[in-house]
């Protein structure tokens, strides 16, 4: 007797999940509309990565990150990670996953469903009563702002307030875009 084994790994992301589905007979639209779905067991750091293995860039571009990563973003000498974190003028990261959960997880539990009900893209914004996470900039924009401690000709300012973007690619997929501290 021939024992055949179909071996899945389900940690390649969202293609493992299609496929996993097709072969149990879940349809593949509803986990790869679910993909944005917030996570119920608090597992944000997890969440993020597997939005950024969506098509996102929340984690490796906006949590985590330093004075000093932003102002290598900023001025293309690094921290910008290629393609994926692009060079700009102002650049800005959550403390860490948890100030990114603290900030946005009402607001993204509540409105996920538009963009995976086919919108193609939503745009939250919001406040936080705390500090967030930290926005840096080249020039100095005025009130609020001073000289960055660990990036030497930069400003940085705290930031309470925030910007998600979720998307859908039109498929019956959606996944959080970008998020970031504004």
């Amino acid at each position: 007797m021939i024992n055949r084994k179909r071996n899945i790994d389900l940690s390649r992301g969202l293609a493992g999940l299609a496929l996993a589905a097709a072969i149990i007979g879940v349809p593949a639209v509803s986990l790869a509309a679910a993909a944005c779905e917030p996570p119920r067991n608090n597992k944000w750091t997890e969440w993020l990565r597997a939005q950024d293995a969506a098509g996102g860039h929340a984690f490796k571009c906006h949590v985590s990150k330093t004075p000093g990563n932003l102002a290598g973003r900023i001025s293309g000498r690094g921290g910008h990670r290629g393609d994926t974190c692009q060079q700009v003028d102002t650049a800005s990261s959550f403390t860490n996953a948890s100030a990114f959960a603290r900030a946005t997880a009402d607001t993204l539990r509540t409105n996920w469903r538009i963009v995976a009900g086919g919108r193609r893209e939503l745009v939250l914004h919001g406040g936080a009563a705390e500090t967030i996470g930290i926005i840096v900039s080249e020039t100095n924009p005025g009130r609020g702002w001073s000289r960055c401690a660990n990036a030497r000709g930069y400003f940085c300012k705290p930031a309470k307030n925030w910007t998600v973007v979720l998307r859908n690619d039109g498929q019956g997929k959606c996944h959080l875009h970008t998020a970031y501290p504004s």
